[in-house]
């Protein structure tokens, strides 16, 4: 009988700032992943979208009252929810492969 060896975990992958708006929005583009970002004035918020087959995915994104102003979305909201919906709908993609977190 061979002796047992040592066993390690594997190493959680460690989490990546998600790129900025721009590079997203350039890297779908790129990987032909149809999406967009749109103002709803009545809503007062700003939606991003991703296609996907004959769905759309769809998050809406409101300003925030700081003080007595408001405060637009932050694009790197954003980024981030379009970044992980793209890697979750397509992850075949050139986009999905080229940002894996995934060592």
């Amino acid at each position: 009988m061979q002796p047992f060896g040592r066993c390690y975990a594997r190493p959680m992958p460690t989490p990546l700032t998600p790129p900025t708006l721009e590079v997203v929005l350039q890297g779908l583009h790129d990987s032909e992943i149809r999406c967009g970002i749109q103002n709803e004035p009545q809503a007062g918020g700003i939606t991003a979208w991703i296609d996907y087959g004959s769905r759309t995915e769809k998050a809406t994104f409101y300003g925030t009252i700081v003080g007595d102003r408001q405060v637009w979305p932050a694009a790197d909201r954003m980024a981030a929810w379009m970044h992980e919906t793209a890697s979750r709908l397509f992850p075949e993609s050139p986009y999905a492969k080229v940002h894996s977190t995934e060592a």
